[in-house]
């Protein structure tokens, strides 16, 4: 089970699986895209693309995400029936996801809430180990944070449900809030070759 990847992106990357050469092709153009991309103020091309994150306390993980973060919420939807694939758990219950960001989901990453009524908590893994994310004032940040009542080492901060920040701040002309996402895996050349499919 992989929490913090979206299922659909997963899927889709399974469906667009090319021959070797025209898939590394494609790859070569989409590192070029990126590189220009990230040059121009760290817009990305391509799908809609974004991270989850489970959350045991809606209205917290959302006040974290709006006054650490600096993030806003997109769109909300709310699902009275069980998920049907296990992404978010293997819980038979009602659920909600909240997709939160500084723009549009198909001009920046985002980050997916995922609530699932009825669970206090949720056992903490280990393969992601952290966001780093880029605002508009790590220490302020850090600060809000610590006011809010979760642990802060310098501008490192525990919120909402152990999910670990590196809060930076925010390059000159910089608009993409996430900077890199941290995983602790056994196999770092498979875990690459197969996100690279």
């Amino acid at each position: 089970m992989c929490p913090f990847y979206c299922h659909k992106l997963a899927r889709l990357h399974r469906r667009r699986r090319r021959s070797h050469a025209r898939a590394a092709a494609l790859r070569a153009r989409r590192r070029c895209s990126v590189a220009a991309a990230s040059a121009a103020g760290g817009t990305r091309p391509g799908p809609a693309a974004h991270y989850v994150i489970r959350t045991s306390d809606l209205h917290a993980t959302l006040e974290f995400a709006a006054r650490v973060l600096g993030l806003v919420v997109l769109r909300h939807e709310e699902n009275p029936e069980a998920c049907p694939i296990t992404c978010n758990g293997d819980y038979a219950v009602p659920w909600s996801k909240t997709m939160v960001g500084t723009r549009a989901e198909d001009e920046a990453y985002a980050l997916e809430i995922t609530y699932n009524y009825g669970v206090d908590g949720y056992a903490r893994g280990s393969g992601l180990h952290l966001f780093e994310m880029y605002v508009d004032d790590a220490a302020a940040a850090a600060a809000r944070a610590k006011a809010l009542g979760y642990s802060v080492h310098g501008t490192s901060v525990v919120g909402p449900d152990g999910y670990a920040f590196k809060l930076r701040d925010r390059p000159a002309g910089r608009r993409e809030p996430f900077k890199s996402v941290h995983f602790e895996v056994a196999d770092p050349k498979a875990t690459a070759a197969w996100y690279a499919k």
